[in-house]
């Protein structure tokens, strides 16, 4: 692939970067409030913090109980560029995010998209979703590695659109291993990947040799592929591209 882009002031081939897992640029907070909060009885003693980050035109809360995921995330739009308050108690216009719609933690912001982290890997990823400043949730995926700030590369193209590149972890609705050619199918309208297609056969196997007794079951487990993407994403729409065809195969958790 010849395409190159501008990066830490310099040029960097596509690949090479997708290759880096160079951090994402998150903008910088115009500021951040950090209070201790009193211990409530269903935390026990634990110490639990909100941190307030403000940015221009929204300001994102996240109440954190130190357990898996925050215990609170919410976003509130800035209303005549009056600030809102940094307190526990929900603010006018405060957008609280739904744990069943996403669990995890506050990243940072590019323009006017807000990155979260999921509150745990799986299948060998982490999830990460994008959130609009009216609480909207835009776009989700999964990335190698444990950290998106250190998985995903972002570039504002302009202050609606933006482009990532990371390496995505992708799990398929069908097992390579129980019937290659029709499950690759399937990945390939999904995914836009192209030949070759990745060993499967070792991964499976290794695991059929360590469980004998479920090797049946484990022949039809779903497959997981990772492979580099470059997602455009807009208000209204995403459009992803593979940049590699896909890198290794394993099984689903």
């Amino acid at each position: 692939m010849n395409k190159i882009m501008p990066l830490l002031g310099g040029l960097l081939p596509l690949t090479c970067m997708a290759e880096e897992y160079l951090p994402v640029n998150f903008d910088k907070p115009l500021r951040t409030i950090g209070v201790t909060l009193p211990a409530q009885e269903a935390y026990g003693d634990a110490r639990r913090d909100l941190t307030c980050f403000y940015y221009a035109g929204f300001m994102v809360k996240q109440i954190d109980s130190h357990e898996k995921g925050a215990e609170q995330l919410a976003i509130a739009q800035l209303a005549s560029n009056r600030e809102p308050p940094c307190e526990e108690n929900p603010t006018e216009g405060e957008k609280i995010i739904n744990w069943r719609n996403w669990s995890g933690w506050f990243k940072g912001a590019k323009g006017d998209y807000l990155f979260f982290e999921d509150d745990d890997g799986r299948n060998g990823g982490l999830g990460f979703a994008i959130f609009n400043p009216a609480g909207k949730k835009i776009f989700e995926d999964s990335t190698g590695g444990d950290d998106i700030g250190t998985a995903i590369y972002v570039d504002q193209l302009d202050q609606r659109k933006i482009v990532l590149y990371y390496r995505r972890v992708y799990l398929a609705p069908c097992s390579l291993f129980a019937d290659e050619k029709a499950c690759w199918e399937q990945i390939a309208q999904q995914t836009g990947l192209s030949e070759p297609i990745p060993d499967c056969k070792t991964a499976y196997e290794e695991e059929q040799r360590t469980t004998p007794g479920y090797a049946k079951a484990i022949k039809t487990l779903r497959s997981i592929i990772d492979y580099n993407v470059e997602v455009v994403i807009e208000p209204s729409n995403s459009k992803m591209s593979p940049l590699s065809a896909g890198k290794s195969c394993w099984l689903e958790d």
